[in-house]
């Protein structure tokens, strides 16, 4: 499982833009990590290409201070190497801020295993249940 990480530190009263390029077949977790000292005054949003792909909404944007918004994710790579653009603005017109960018990806391999490994978990449970309720009688 391919883990990402970047730190983005943006000016004060200014916007950026970071390039991030990632590989594998899903990205399976996002996790943008906002430490103390933003409040809420740096904005984040994901792109790719043109397409905002987070949030989902285009009229909307992660900003927040001392948390990270995380979820999992089942975002199909359209290609190999994806590069992704990290946008980001800083309304304080005063101090730099920084947010954490971690994201996560799978190989459709991966998944597959994962699936076989939870079914296959799923029927002993299934077993070890149906045994356990022979012996409560």
């Amino acid at each position: 499982m391919p883990a990402y990480s970047c730190r983005i530190t943006t000016d004060p009263a200014s916007e950026k833009t970071t390039k991030v390029k990632i590989k594998g077949d899903y990205l399976t977790k996002v996790i943008i990590r906002f430490p103390p000292g933003p409040q809420a005054l740096l904005h984040v949003k994901i792109f790719y290409g043109d397409m905002q792909i987070f949030p989902e909404d285009p009229d909307t944007d992660f900003a927040d201070d001392d948390l990270a918004i995380e979820w999992e994710e089942f975002w199909k790579l359209p290609e190999s190497e994806t590069v992704l653009t990290i946008w980001t603005k800083n309304e304080d017109d005063t101090y730099e801020h920084t947010v954490h960018i971690y994201l996560f990806t799978r190989y459709e391999k991966e998944l597959l295993s994962k699936q076989i490994a939870d079914a296959i978990s799923k029927k002993i449970g299934g077993i070890f249940k149906l045994i356990g309720s022979l012996f409560k009688r």
